[in-house]
């Protein structure tokens, strides 16, 4: 299956290599927490999880509590603190959702959800008329995926739409899987090379030749991993640490912007809850 682009903004060097100011081998400068978001107010004590940006970078989407609700907090631009949260009410349940991902043009929301509390999650899309409205429509689930028995998780489209990637777990072992928009998402497909572990939280770069994920690495918890491949359709065929931005808590990816240059991810590497992380490449 091929597998093509991003979530984020316009298709430029984003995994090509050494092909660019922040290809796939540049490394990222240090972590910090996303300003206005991190903690809240709350000093730390509310947990954060799953960033998802506009192609902006002005909007962002994340899931905050236990259990999570999904919130939209904007900014004026790239270098400002985001302002106060808004609770997307349309879509929580005050059950658990989580796994926010966007669109390449901020239209579709795809996130998971735990509608039962009953610890099995499904996937689910949501649609707004314009990127720039801070409200969407009510959740629908993605049937196709939303298979007997397991859990789904972690929805990530790639830039060009054609492909959703998301985590598929059962009996506590999770792996990756790529499904068509072209067949309604009704035929999934392990991405076999990656399930090495337990595995997640995937976001894809924009030219298709790399995909940020979360692995599990034993006793510190899940680190974030990079694999390349040399075509869009070909397999991965490397698959190393992020090192520069791995803590000593679970790091998972979230989101990337489309030249490269930006990662967000959600960590508690600060030893309490789950709070919001950037690293640029310099």
């Amino acid at each position: 299956m091929a597998h093509c682009g991003s979530s984020s903004s316009a298709t430029t060097d984003a995994g090509d290599g050494d092909g660019g100011a922040c290809g796939a081998n540049v490394p990222f400068g240090p972590a910090v927490l996303v300003p206005g978001i991190a903690t809240d107010g709350d000093g730390g004590a509310v947990a954060h999880f799953h960033p998802t940006l506009d192609a902006n970078e002005t909007q962002i989407i994340f899931s905050a509590g236990l259990p999570a609700a999904l919130y939209l907090a904007q900014r004026a631009d790239r270098s400002s603190d985001f302002g106060a949260p808004i609770a997307l009410a349309s879509l929580n349940t005050g059950w658990d959702e989580r796994g926010a991902s966007l669109s390449a043009d901020g239209l579709t929301l795809f996130y998971h959800e735990d509608s039962s509390g009953s610890g099995t999650t499904h996937l689910y899309s949501a649609t707004r008329a314009s990127a720039s409205d801070t409200t969407f429509g009510a959740g629908q689930p993605l049937t196709a995926l939303n298979g007997a028995g397991g859990a789904q998780t972690d929805p990530s489209p790639t830039h060009d739409g054609k492909t959703l990637y998301f985590a598929s777990s059962t009996g506590g072992q999770s792996s990756i899987y790529g499904a068509l928009a072209s067949d309604g998402f009704a035929s999934p497909t392990q991405v076999g090379e990656l399930a090495t572990s337990i595995e997640g939280s995937m976001v894809p770069t924009a030219d298709g030749l790399g995909i940020y994920y979360a692995k599990f690495v034993g006793g510190s918890g899940f680190d974030i991993w990079l694999a390349t491949r040399a075509t869009a359709s070909g397999p991965y065929t490397t698959m190393v640490p992020v090192a520069q931005i791995n803590g000593s808590g679970n790091d998972q990816p979230s989101w990337v912007s489309a030249d490269g240059c930006r990662i967000y991810f959600f960590s508690d590497r600060d030893g309490g809850a789950y709070q919001l992380h950037s690293a640029s490449k310099q």
